[in-house]
């Protein structure tokens, strides 16, 4: 465990960004992202909890029958998304934290002249 969560996509540009970084990588067949639902008919969610105030859903998706889990589509130029099964081969992106500040110490004694 790294501390991460599968990714939650907030707007376009996280969305481009989420999917360049999968293209670079090689990632062609799609991958799952922090959305899910809880059964067909329901709403999405983001598992992080954050609000859902963006979708990049294919034209008429999602779908009953396909599936309570988010992916996106690599291969589309903009990162469409689908529902599927949640048990699909696929790999995840995921998102952790930014580290705890972790400025230089410095050290408090008196400096010493060189000689």
């Amino acid at each position: 465990n790294l501390g991460g969560n599968l990714a939650s996509i907030h707007n376009e540009q996280e969305n481009s960004f989420i999917r360049g970084l999968a293209a670079a990588n090689g990632d062609t067949n799609g991958l799952f992202i922090g959305g899910s639902r809880d059964g067909q008919g329901k709403l999405f969610g983001w598992i992080d909890g954050s609000d859902w105030d963006y979708a990049n859903f294919y034209p008429g998706f999602p779908k009953n029958g396909f599936g309570d889990c988010l992916a996106m589509d690599t291969t589309s130029p903009s990162g469409l998304w689908m529902n599927m099964d949640c048990s699909a081969a696929l790999p995840v992106a995921c998102v952790r934290g930014k580290k705890e500040d972790q400025s230089p110490t410095c050290n408090t004694e008196a400096w010493e002249e060189g000689q």
